[in-house]
């Protein structure tokens, strides 16, 4: 054995030594423990400290070091194991609400309030045996005190998210209400004032949101955010009062700056969108839906005072703003019809150049409105609308480009029920005007006649008098009736003078008419008494006796034998009997 190796044993023989000294020394100090334990515990056991002796009893029965009393220790423990009990509780729930805090975990630590709760009431019974024992051990562990800072806590941190969800203009997750919600009141001074600072955090809250969605223009998403919000503070039986009032002051402010403004497109749509959340949320009638009506009734008054003063678009364009809020379809037709009976050359196709000669009316040849013009190249235009509001233009374009046209009217005397006819009067060089009648029929405009002439008129038998025409029967008054789809020549008028027939001789060669008297009836020839005179009445007639009125003319005189003298008396040229 080397020196070395002698050494090495020695020291470790002497540390084992030193170890073997600390344990009789800790031991001897573990056993005075457990008896000093004991006897204190007896001593407030016997003052009626129980809690305190509990704890010293337990004490002493987890020291293993010594065998003492042990009959006597568990004795004493059964008798006081209520306190036991209590005390291993609320340390066990101590330090749940300690983890549960921690780990950040609200649920659990609601789930750990609860169940101090429970423990508190099984041993907080009014005038309960061990109320007072468990008074004291809540105190010395202050497990209320931790509790309600771990309740604290969590409420800093959710009023936290409430201003970062208003910072961030963001409110996706707003649990944060309904976990403030679950607070026990009791760490915030009672029922009343817990709810009432809360109610408060929420009014501001909501207030801020409410204005920052609106202050975004999102206002479908403030409306589906009001609703959503109604709803669960409704289930929750929280009469928020101030959402109501928070929603209606900015709908409010909304549509008075549109109807300032006279924006009233922004007005319809907006109005229309409020009054839709409105009737979701229940808030009709309210102070906005009926500023909503009235400022709606003004506006479609403004519309139709537009419409009386003739500024017809600006009223449509009105009615087609206020479209979004209610159908105004009709009023709009109504300013349409109205804009058209005062200026019916709208009824035909726009032009850059204006129409000329435009002749108009209203419910008349099966139209509403009908209008007739021309423009600058010479064609004829006739529009029309009929009673389902359906339009129809038609057009002539044979008119002669080189016609320079005076005048062009619908004609009351040649039009009927259904087919106007339109008069067109063009300059002539060598008579007074040329003149060109259309008569517009369902599917086209047709030509009636087109006359060069002095003058022309139309008879009540249809047919037309003609003076002085171009053409035959120029110089002199002539008759044109209706052939086919047009007017055509017909005759040459011969004017009929009517003369007392006493005067016949007066008349040779002019056609006249008369009434005379005959004495007996005869063919071919007759004479005939005129006042006191005697005339011959010459033709292809058969004339009965009495009064009768020819029409001829005196050619010639002729010896008659009167009574037995030959007299010499008129004779007329007989071309019509009456």
């Amino acid at each position: 054995m080397t020196i070395k190796k002698i050494i090495t044993l020695h020291n470790l023989l002497i540390l084992l030594c030193a170890i073997v000294i600390v344990l009789i020394g800790y031991k001897g100090y573990q056993v005075q423990q457990k008896i000093s334990w004991i006897a204190e515990a007896d001593r407030l056991y016997a003052e009626n400290k129980l809690v305190e002796a509990e704890a010293l009893y337990t004490k002493a029965q987890n020291n293993k070091f010594l065998d003492y009393k042990e009959q006597e220790v568990a004795a004493r423990l059964a008798e006081l194991a209520p306190i036991t009990t209590i005390n291993s509780k609320l340390s066990s729930l101590d330090q749940a609400a300690q983890r549960a805090t921690s780990r950040n975990d609200y649920d659990e630590l609601i789930q750990t309030y609860e169940q101090f709760q429970e423990v508190k009431s099984t041993y907080m019974e009014p005038k309960g045996k061990y109320s007072p024992y468990y008074t004291q051990i809540s105190q010395n562990l202050r497990i209320s005190d931790q509790i309600a800072a771990h309740f604290k806590q969590f409420k800093e941190q959710f009023l936290s998210q409430a201003n970062e969800n208003l910072k961030k203009s963001k409110y996706t997750d707003e649990t944060f209400k309904w976990n403030l919600l679950r607070l026990p009141s009791e760490f915030f001074g009672g029922d009343k004032e817990h709810k009432a600072q809360l109610l408060e955090n929420f009014q501001s809250y909501d207030e801020t949101k409410m204005n920052q969605l609106a202050s975004e223009n999102s206002y479908n998403n403030l409306y589906s955010n009001v609703l959503l919000m109604f709803k669960q503070y409704k289930e929750l039986e929280i009469n928020a009062k101030w959402v109501t009032h928070g929603i209606e002051d900015i709908g409010l402010e909304l549509l008075k700056k549109d109807v300032e403004n006279n924006n009233y497109g922004s007005f319809a749509a907006n109005a229309k969108q409020y009054e839709s959340f409105a009737a979701s949320a229940d808030l009709t009638p309210s102070e906005v839906t009926k500023y909503i009506a009235n400022s709606f009734k003004e506006m479609l008054k403004t519309a139709e005072k537009l419409t009386a003063n003739k500024e017809f678009q600006p009223a449509i364009d009105m009615y087609e703003q206020l479209s979004a809020y209610q159908d105004t379809s009709a009023e709009i037709k109504e300013v349409q019809m109205s804009w058209l009976i005062a200026e019916p050359v709208r009824l035909l196709p726009e032009r850059q150049d204006e129409y000329v000669f435009a002749s108009s009316g209203t419910d008349r040849f099966g139209s509403k409105v009908y209008v007739a013009a021309a423009d600058q190249t010479n064609q004829i235009y006739y529009g029309r609308m009929n009673s389902t509001d359906s339009v129809q233009v038609l057009t002539y374009s044979d008119l002669p480009k080189s016609d320079l046209i005076q005048s062009m009217v619908i004609d009351k005397d040649f039009s009927i029920t259904s087919a106007p006819v339109l008069l067109i009067q063009s300059a002539s060089d060598s008579r007074t005007a040329i003149y060109t009648a259309l008569e517009v029929q369902s599917d086209k405009i047709s030509l009636l006649y087109r006359i060069e002439a002095d003058e022309i008129s139309i008879n009540p038998d249809g047919t037309l008098t003609v003076i002085n025409p171009v053409g035959e029967g120029a110089g002199q008054t002539t008759i044109y009736e209706h052939n086919g789809d047009s007017y055509q020549f017909a005759k040459v008028q011969v004017n009929i003078t009517d003369i007392d027939g006493s005067l016949l001789a007066e008349f040779p060669g002019i056609k006249v008419r008369f009434t005379c008297t005959v004495f007996e009836p005869g063919a071919g020839e007759v004479i005939a008494l005129v006042a006191n005179n005697y005339i011959l009445l010459s033709g292809n007639f058969n004339f009965n006796d009495g009064d009768i009125t020819v029409t001829g003319t005196f050619t010639q005189f002729r010896d008659v034998d009167l009574f037995g003298e030959l007299t010499s008396i008129p004779v007329l040229e007989v071309e019509a009997v009456q």
